[in-house]
């Protein structure tokens, strides 16, 4: 195979890859503040650990979105933290008022392509995601998430 065919040939692979593969960042919806006071807002605090990778020949992204009572704003990518965890930035999400939140936990397989300078998104491994419930005067809720091929699971407490 001459190298002009084989370079149109992983052109075609790349743009094959991101023409079948879902983004992992839907459109957000319009944001409002939390109607939140420093007195009464409980800290969010979002960490995991992969247990087994996805196995994708490009890596793999973590991804942690929250279902607020405004909105499903875009998910924030898992960043790499101390001691090998996952972590969300802190101050990345707005205190949370009293009441019930949604969290989804999505992880995607990387391609090794890159285009525009950006790596290109591969399909979805795994999906989680489950409730959780604020309470008048609680301070912090923490999720734990555990990422496993083609799996995660969540954990979550308050305080």
């Amino acid at each position: 195979m001459g190298s002009v065919t084989r370079s149109f040939v992983v052109s075609l692979l790349a743009l094959a890859l991101l023409a079948c593969g879902p983004t992992p960042s839907p459109a957000p919806l319009p944001a409002s503040r939390s109607a939140a006071t420093p007195g009464t807002a409980a800290t969010l605090i979002v960490e995991g650990t992969v247990e087994s990778s996805c196995g994708s020949i490009g890596g793999c992204a973590y991804w942690a979105q929250m279902r607020w009572p405004h909105g499903f704003p875009a998910p924030v990518e898992f960043v790499s933290g101390r001691a090998g965890r996952l972590v969300i930035p802190g101050g990345t999400w707005e205190p949370m008022a009293a009441g019930q939140y949604e969290v989804v936990i999505t992880s995607y397989w990387m391609s090794d392509a890159f285009l525009n300078g950006k790596q290109a998104v591969g399909g979805l491994d795994a999906r989680c995601s489950s409730y959780l419930t604020v309470a008048d005067g609680q301070t912090e809720v923490r999720i734990d998430v555990v990422f496993s091929a083609r799996s995660c699971e969540i954990e979550i407490r308050g305080g």
